[in-house]
């Protein structure tokens, strides 16, 4: 009786490990509400370096108030890192001026860019666990 009652605690555990977990996502300095907010969500370095999320996220701006939005996405639990692009013209690309400088926001969770190099994936990686996952994000505009 108790090897079956430990059993059922087990897999019950387990199971709740594999659901999808809410992520509240606060983006914090978003310059105006034209566009959309593209979020590429990454599980390692190579997938980074690559520009090869494994998965991509579009929000509208429509609920942003003073440059702050907050949006909510499901991911199962894991290792994982948010490279945010502020597509002001919603063509699905990071646009550069003719020097190579960024002309759209971009962010990474809970990570604030201060040079102009990409960051390594490691960081702004964080980890999704069963229960309450929060991020926030900062925009950088050059």
């Amino acid at each position: 009786m108790k090897l079956s009652l430990f059993i059922a605690a087990l897999l019950s555990l387990l199971s709740l490990n594999s659901q999808a977990q809410t992520i509240t996502l606060t983006i914090e300095g978003l310059r105006n509400s034209q566009g959309i907010v593209s979020v590429g969500i990454f599980k390692n370095q190579e997938q980074f370096a690559k520009e090869k999320p494994v998965k991509k996220q579009l929000f509208p701006k429509t609920t942003m108030k003073a440059g702050l939005l907050v949006v909510e996405l499901k991911l199962e639990p894991g290792n994982y890192g948010f490279a945010l692009l502020d597509d002001e013209n919603k063509d699905a690309k990071m646009n550069y001026n003719w020097i190579g400088v960024p002309l759209e926001g971009f962010g990474f969770s809970n990570y604030v860019s201060s040079g102009l190099s990409k960051p390594e994936y490691s960081d702004f990686d964080f980890v999704v666990k069963p229960g309450e996952n929060k991020v926030h994000i900062k925009m950088r505009y050059i």
